[in-house]
């Protein structure tokens, strides 16, 4: 390659970007950490001031860290770029304002930089700190109250000290991580102060010493719940979530609090995630109070169209006692996906058949893990009884990702394929030997439904 070609194309190109209007570069450099955008001062006379315009501050003092700088200096150094990043740049508006830093001892300072964020009109605040022993950080009051603000994230593991007033008006997103609540009121204040609420995120936050939250916002749409592994016992947390509007619920965890969902006939997705625990298993008051509480929220959430779950979750609710006297009903679901960590689902686990009896429009399943057969028994043509109604009028694919061809999995195939009557199409993986697939292939002779290999 002609080396003098090469540097031809290469002015010509900063050329190029040079000529660009002002608003393209900010934009351009809004998608850069405010650190690196900063050095672009340098390349010439008309970028020296380019980067103080841009609307999007991010601050990261991980990316400050260097080998040969001790870290008391890289802190110092760090903490004077952000303050004179917020003196000198000249937005009146801020679109994002991400700080992600230890708090130690500048507690106050910290404090002023969100102040600063939210008097230039900050739409998205996302706020990490990461657990160190020293002080807590301190959010000035003003932030509860900011009227622009559009998207927050918190992330910190120490208590979250609210003032006695809250109002974010045109507030859309919230994600609270790690957060510790310290009572009902507060908690409950924050929830309610959000009334254009459409996202909710509330990931192993500490609730042990809050008694009850009620969540309900006219336009929520979507809400994460996930939490972290802990002791199962009566006293917890009971949240009563509603939305007339509320279309995506997710739920993660081993149902350390207690979660019903009500009023809520937009459903669309929900992801009932609950894995195996030993804890769990091998404590039957543990077990008891686990399988009422899951029970509860398969309850809530009826008038889902489409329900991912994994093994757990369905083994603590062929555990559920209420689910002999009142059997779960989902006359909307359509779609069905079965997930888990390491084993593949059991085809008569009791909590599957109840779905799968009371689901009568359910369209597809996915096991996405695989599906064993617990009462195999070649001497027992073991087989659906009764067969649900949906097997007969409306389950049309059924798709089972893993496969080895035990005679556990291949009498599930055989029973699907005798009793689902309009299945159109029975799914494997293209990865299975030929050997497999061929054996797969003479089963489907005495149905009119297609075996194919994705």
């Amino acid at each position: 390659m002609d080396i003098n070609s090469g540097e031809e194309k290469f002015d010509e190109g900063r050329s190029r970007i040079c000529s660009l209007p002002d608003p393209i570069i900010h934009y351009i450099l809004s998608f850069l950490p405010t650190k690196e955008a900063a050095k672009t001062s340098v390349l010439s006379k008309r970028w020296q001031f380019l980067w103080m315009f841009v609307t999007n501050l991010e601050f990261n003092e991980d990316i400050w860290k260097e080998h040969d700088v001790k870290e008391e200096e890289t802190r110092r150094n760090f903490m004077s770029f952000v303050e004179r990043v917020l003196f000198l740049s000249d937005p009146p508006n801020i679109s994002k304002f991400k700080l992600s830093c230890k708090v130690l001892s500048d507690q106050s300072r910290i404090s002023t930089w969100v102040d600063a964020a939210v008097k230039r009109k900050v739409e998205r605040l996302i706020l990490y700190f990461p657990f160190e022993d020293f002080e807590p950080p301190s959010l000035p009051h003003c932030l509860f109250t900011c009227e622009s603000l559009k998207e927050l994230y918190l992330n910190f593991c120490y208590d979250l000290n609210l003032p006695s007033y809250i109002c974010l008006p045109h507030l859309k997103i919230l994600s609270l991580s790690n957060i510790d609540f310290l009572d009902d009121h507060s908690a409950q204040l924050l929830f309610a102060s959000c009334p254009n609420l459409v996202k909710l995120t509330l990931e192993t936050c500490d609730w042990r010493y809050v008694k009850g939250v009620h969540i309900s916002a006219p336009l929520l749409e979507d809400i994460d719940i996930f939490e972290e592994s802990g002791p199962i016992s009566q006293s917890c947390c009971r949240f009563m979530i509603s939305g007339m509007k509320l279309k995506f619920f997710r739920y993660q965890g081993n149902f350390e609090n207690d979660y019903c969902v009500f009023d809520a006939p937009s459903l669309e997705e929900a992801q009932m995630l609950q894995f195996h625990s030993d804890d769990i298993v091998d404590n039957l008051e543990m077990m008891q109070i686990a399988a009422y509480r899951c029970y509860k929220l398969f309850k809530g959430l009826a008038n889902v169209k489409s329900l991912e779950v994994t093994n757990g979750s369905l083994e603590l609710l062929a555990n559920a006692e209420e689910l002999v006297s009142r059997p779960l009903s989902f006359p909307n679901l359509k779609h069905l996906a079965i997930d888990e960590d390491e084993y593949a689902v059991d085809f008569a686990c009791i909590g599957l058949l109840k779905i799968l009896q009371n689901s009568p429009c359910l369209e597809s399943i996915d096991f996405k893990k695989g599906v064993d057969l617990s009462t195999y028994d070649e001497n027992n043509d073991w087989t659906l009884d009764p067969v649900p109604p949906c097997f007969l009028t409306h389950l049309k694919t059924v798709r089972i990702r893993l496969f080895s061809a035990t005679d556990e999995e291949l009498h599930v195939v055989k029973t699907l394929l005798r009793t689902a009557r309009v299945m159109g199409e029975l799914r494997f993986s293209s990865k299975l030997s030929i050997e497999t697939q061929n054996v797969l292939l003479t089963l489907r002779e005495e149905s009119a439904c297609s075996i194919t290999f994705y």
